[in-house]
């Protein structure tokens, strides 16, 4: 193998390879072993089936994020449009879906839809390009029309190909005179030869090459099988080699979380270097905690080597000496990578000085079975909205479960969007006032700017004096609110320029009682007085069938700090809202 200048080796007739390097395939080669690793099986993406109705179903749903070439939201749109139903139009596509050819785009979902008829200029042309509705896409089809109408060699017709690829207004013409003399020899009249070489020229504009587009619609479609039948595997590889961009990381996370999949935080006795499977979730990988990086080597060989840890404690006697440093530890505190042992977070980040000093001095002195054991610091408890601030500052998004989730169901049943899913321009989101600015203009009249935030994001919006005058009541911290407005871009950030705003309003709050301890029963009461309000409350156990409803004075005001409250308490799931 050897480099040479690509014009002199075509001039001499050499055969000529690019070789592309491409991140998909690594991303295909870590989702295949993971994959192997789940299954037992040995698992070869040249042998998939070609004809898979869910690989295509997800195609069609526009459903590519992660998808090679196919992750564009103008992709996205022209897949929903086409519905593919055969490997040959995610060929089409990737071939189509460039600024010269983008126009003929409509015209192949038309005939393949049937709601136009397909046409050609000449009979004979129906087995080059009725695979392609009649549109001309590739440039092999030029060849094979040189070959079957004008009689051109595969060697002429690669001149030819060579000619439109490239542009050459000389060879162009030259070429002309052969095809149209090759067609007119062959019987076929002087003005179809003609026209069809006009549409040839016209095609150079965007003719694309069929085997490089068959090449990347096998990897598009191996990804997007990978996604429909082995979902697990998929995230996992997606969101470790997403996180160094914390955008697309919380897409990842927010993507799968959305299709019911759990994804458990980061642990220093279950998780490996990169994300992975465990049992029917996600364990996040130590890779992805920011601060830990190299770190993450070194406590997968201490595991290894001396087994389990045992606390926070003991992780911290055995990785300080090793060259652990304190941010990595209150990153991986603040990630839930300790949340095992039992202890709080706040305790934990209270207890890093203690774990440290008792490595510097305490440890050197246990000798002869001594040991002097270390106690977590005293500390109040992280709010679940701290927690999730720190997750989403260590990872890119928060593990912990927002309250805007409980209520999902009401707020697409009111026609909101999550705020990972707004797109411009006008639109309707709901969630959880997070943090609100007043101000006044210049006028003296009074508006806010404020952040509403879900399970997906969070999003800046503004509420101009007109529409503030009326929403005040409404746009509160903690409040759930119903948003209607504009999208605005304003330095490269989105901005909600709110019309409308309105509160969400719950017909009931419903906590599943079974199972549960009586220490959680008994923090319910005081909990439900302290957010007193006019949403009735009921305690349900679905194994009994039984339904109790609480006395009027427990009824809720439903906000985000209580539904956060609850969920400390009850866990996900097991608080409903209806």
């Amino acid at each position: 193998m050897t480099q040479y200048a690509m014009g002199a080796l075509e001039a001499l007739g050499l055969l000529k390879i690019d070789f592309l390097g491409l991140r998909t395939l690594t991303l295909i080669e870590q989702i295949v072993r993971l994959i192997e690793r789940q299954t037992g099986k040995p698992f070869d993406i040249r042998t998939l089936p070609l004809n898979d109705e869910k690989t295509y179903a997800l195609l069609g749903a526009g459903d590519t994020n992660g998808i090679f070439q196919l992750e564009s939201s103008g992709m996205k749109r022209v897949l929903a449009e086409l519905r593919p139903s055969q490997l040959e139009d995610v060929v089409a596509v990737n071939a189509l879906y460039r600024p010269g050819p983008m126009q003929m785009i409509p015209v192949y979902i038309r005939r393949k839809r049937g709601e136009e008829p397909v046409s050609y200029a000449h009979p004979d042309l129906e087995p080059i390009l009725a695979p392609t509705y009649g549109v001309l896409i590739y440039q092999e089809q030029i060849m094979q029309i040189a070959a079957r109408l004008a009689g051109f060699s595969l060697g002429q017709a690669d001149v030819l190909r060579r000619a439109v690829a490239k542009k050459e207004k000389a060879l162009l013409a030259e070429q002309r005179q052969a095809f149209v003399a090759g067609c007119m020899t062959n019987g076929y009249p002087k003005a179809v030869a003609e026209e069809l070489y006009r549409h040839i020229v016209r095609f150079a504009d965007y003719g694309f090459n069929r085997s490089h587009a068959v090449s990347y619609a096998l990897l598009s479609y191996a990804m997007a099988y990978m996604k429909a039948h082995y979902p697990l595997c998929f995230y996992a590889v997606m969101l470790t080699n997403a996180s160094g961009d914390r955008e697309k990381a919380a897409m990842y996370y927010w993507e799968a979380a959305r299709k019911g999949i759990n994804i458990l935080p980061p642990s220093v006795n279950k998780s490996g270097f990169r994300s992975s499977v465990e049992g029917s979730a996600i364990r996040l990988g130590l890779t992805m905690v920011k601060q830990v990086g190299s770190a993450a080597k070194l406590i997968v060989e201490e595991r290894k080597a001396n087994g389990p840890f045992a606390d926070f404690f003991d992780f911290a006697a055995r990785l300080l000496p090793k060259g652990l440093g304190r941010p990595a530890l209150e990153a991986l505190i603040s990630v839930g990578a300790f949340d095992e042992f039992g202890a709080d977070r706040a305790s934990l980040l209270a207890s890093i000085d203690v774990a440290i000093e008792h490595v510097q001095w305490i440890r050197p002195l246990e000798t002869g079975g001594l040991s002097l054991k270390p106690k977590y610091a005293d500390a109040p408890p992280l709010s679940p909205a701290e927690r999730r601030r720190r997750e989403a500052e260590f990872l890119g998004f928060a593990v912990t479960p927002h309250p805007a989730a409980v209520l999902r169901p009401l707020l697409q049943a009111a026609g909101a969007v999550c705020v990972a899913d707004v797109q411009g321009p006008s639109t309707v989101v709901g969630g959880a006032v997070v943090r609100i600015r007043k101000t006044r203009t210049k006028q003296g009249e009074e508006m806010a700017f404020f952040t509403v935030g879900d399970e997906s994001g969070e999003l800046e919006a503004v509420a101009f004096p007109n529409v503030y005058r009326r929403a005040a009541d409404v746009l509160k911290e903690g409040q759930f609110v119903l948003l209607a407005g504009t999208i605005e871009v304003r330095g490269g950030r989105r901005q909600l320029i709110i019309r409308r705003a309105e509160r969400l309003t719950a017909s009931a709050l419903y906590i599943d009682a079974s199972r549960q301890d009586k220490a959680r029963l008994a923090a319910l009461k005081p909990l439900l007085e302290r957010h007193q309000g006019r949403t009735p409350v009921y305690l349900y156990d679905e194994a009994k069938r039984k339904l109790l409803r609480l006395p009027e004075r427990y009824a809720a005001d439903l906000t985000a700090p209580l539904v956060d409250e609850l969920l400390s308490l009850f866990s996900f799931g097991r608080v409903v809202v209806k």
